[in-house]
């Protein structure tokens, strides 16, 4: 489903404005085959703080044949910004902004990109990319930093509640999901929204994941000796409004 969200004031469009949003957020779902890569869904990247603040993240690639629906969603939220960007501020014009590149792109496996290089090793010759991210850290209306919650993580030994929702992995059963190699899949709900302000554009914010078929990561070199990844820790899962 793609639902669009109640109006969050945290994002404005500029100072002068009166604070007024750009677009309500909207809730956008990745098909069940979605292939990851660099995956940090249960505890956050951390290892180039205070450089780049520690977030959750992933780079999510979506073969071909299964990318339409959420390539359109997508592409036309953007052309729907711009146009609101152009009735918000009437004497801008698009030289006038910034604007950042979009988290989501095409990859081709021979374009000489570092994605390429992914989907080569995933086995396709061409796939839709997004770069999620979740901040591990947020701003209160006092202006304090604050933990921010983790993505909600799900995988199909999750049973359902009475009103038919599935019920969240708990930490000790993320655990398993600290280490996720190349070829595992998953379906993840992701807000997107935009913003503009020193920059513009949309970013994508993961809120869910519902791990489909998972492949543990292991590295092996030469001398037959299996190098694990860096292990990171748990997180408390929270209520999320993407119904898999």
């Amino acid at each position: 489903r793609n639902i669009r969200s109640k109006p969050n004031p945290k994002f404005y469009l500029f100072p002068d404005m009166n604070f007024k949003e750009i677009l309500p957020a909207i809730q956008v779902m990745t098909p069940e085959e979605t292939l990851l890569s660099y995956c940090y869904f249960v505890e956050a990247d951390d290892k180039f703080e205070p450089e780049t603040p520690a977030a959750w993240k992933a780079n999510l690639y979506v073969p071909a044949e299964n990318s339409e629906k959420i390539e359109t969603v997508l592409d036309a939220y953007w052309q729907e910004t711009k146009a609101k960007l152009k009735e918000l501020n009437p004497n801008k014009r698009a030289n006038d902004y910034k604007f950042n590149p979009l988290p989501w792109r095409w990859v081709d496996s021979d374009d000489g990109s570092k994605q390429a290089n992914d989907i080569k090793s995933l086995g396709l010759d061409k796939a839709f990319f997004l770069k999620v991210k979740r901040p591990a850290f947020k701003q209160d209306k006092q202006g304090n930093k604050r933990p921010n919650t983790p993505p909600v993580m799900f995988d199909t030994s999750c049973q359902r509640n009475s009103s038919n929702k599935l019920i969240p992995l708990n930490d000790a059963d993320k655990q398993k999901y600290i280490k996720i190699g190349p070829g595992s899949t998953a379906q993840v709900g992701i807000w997107a929204r935009p913003y503009s302000n020193v920059s513009t554009g949309v970013s994508l914010t993961i809120a869910a994941v519902n791990i489909k078929n998972f492949i543990p990561f292991q590295n092996e070199v030469d001398w037959g000796f299996t190098v694990d990844a860096p292990q990171q820790g748990s997180g408390t899962p929270t209520a999320s409004d993407f119904d898999f």
